[in-house]
C-alpha cells in the first residue's frame, strides 16, 4: 500500500476518536445506544484496526446477510465526491462499518446532507464524524478561481461552491503557491465548526460525549490521512 499502507490510514481514523474505538469493540451493553455485535472480539478489533491487518475485511456473503435488517456504522465520513477518495477503500472498512455522505467540497450546509448525518447519529448510533478533505481538491480550486478571478460556472456548479467561499477568502493574503492547500484545510475545519454548532442533534451528542467530530485530509500522492486541528 502507498505511503506506509493501510496501517497509517487506519490509525488516523482510530486516533481521531479515542473512546470511539472502545465503544465500537465493546459489548452491546457498553455502548451509548444499541448496536450490533462487533465483527471481532474487542482486543482483536482494536489491534487489527490500528495495525492495518484486519482478519476480516467485512465484505463477505455472511456479512451481507448479517446486515439485511440492521446496521450500526461506528463512523460517519463527510467526504468529497472526488473519484479518488472513497472512504471505504481509504480506511479499508467493510459493509456496515461507515455511513458515508459525499458531496463535492465535503461541505455540510445543505439541510439534506446535514439530515443524513443527523440520522446516522440519532438512529444508527454512530459515535465519530470525520470531515475528510483531500489534496488537490477541484471544488476548492474552482472556488479560489471564483473568489479571486470572478470565474463563473454553468448550471448549479456556482451554488455548489458557495459553502467553500469563506475558506477561499481566508487565504487571500497568502502566497499563491500555498493558497490551495491552506484553503482545503480551512474548508475542512469550517465544516467541523459548522457541524459542532448544529443544535438539534449533533451539539447535544457532543456534550454527552457520545459523538466526536474531527477533520482530516487525505493525501492523494501518498495515501496518508492527516488529522487536522
Amino acid at each position: 500500500q502507498p505511503g506506509g499502507g493501510l496501517g497509517v490510514r487506519a490509525k488516523a481514523l482510530a486516533d481521531a476518536h479515542g473512546f470511539t474505538l472502545r465503544i465500537w469493540c465493546d459489548s452491546v451493553g457498553t455502548a451509548p445506544r444499541t448496536r450490533s455485535t462487533p465483527r471481532m472480539d474487542p482486543g482483536a478489533c482494536a489491534r487489527s484496526f490500528v495495525s492495518g491487518h484486519p482478519t476480516d475485511a467485512g465484505r463477505t456473503s455472511a456479512r451481507k446477510v448479517e446486515l439485511v435488517d440492521t446496521q450500526s456504522p461506528f463512523a460517519i465520513i463527510l467526504g468529497c465526491s472526488d473519484s479518488r477518495v472513497s472512504p471505504e477503500i481509504v480506511f479499508d472498512q467493510g459493509i456496515g462499518d461507515l455511513f458515508v455522505v459525499r458531496v463535492a467540497g465535503n461541505t455540510a450546509m445543505d439541510p439534506i446532507l446535514l439530515g443524513s448525518i443527523e440520522y446516522s447519529v440519532e438512529e444508527l448510533g454512530s459515535v465519530l464524524l470525520m470531515v475528510l478533505g483531500h489534496e488537490n481538491c477541484g471544488a476548492v480550486k474552482a472556488t479560489l478561481a471564483k473568489v479571486q478571478k470572478g470565474t463563473s460556472f454553468p448550471g448549479d456548479i456556482g451554488t455548489l461552491l458557495d459553502p467553500v467561499v469563506p475558506a477561499a477568502q481566508s487565504v487571500a493574503t497568502m502566497p499563491a503557491a500555498f493558497q490551495l492547500d491552506a484553503a482545503i484545510r480551512q474548508n475542512v475545519m469550517n465544516q467541523v465548526q459548522l457541524l459542532s454548532s448544529s443544535a438539534a442533534i449533533l451539539q447535544p451528542a457532543i456534550a454527552a460525549a457520545t459523538l466526536k467530530i474531527v477533520g482530516a485530509e487525505y493525501i492523494l500522492a501518498t495515501g496518508k490521512v492527516n488529522l487536522l486541528s
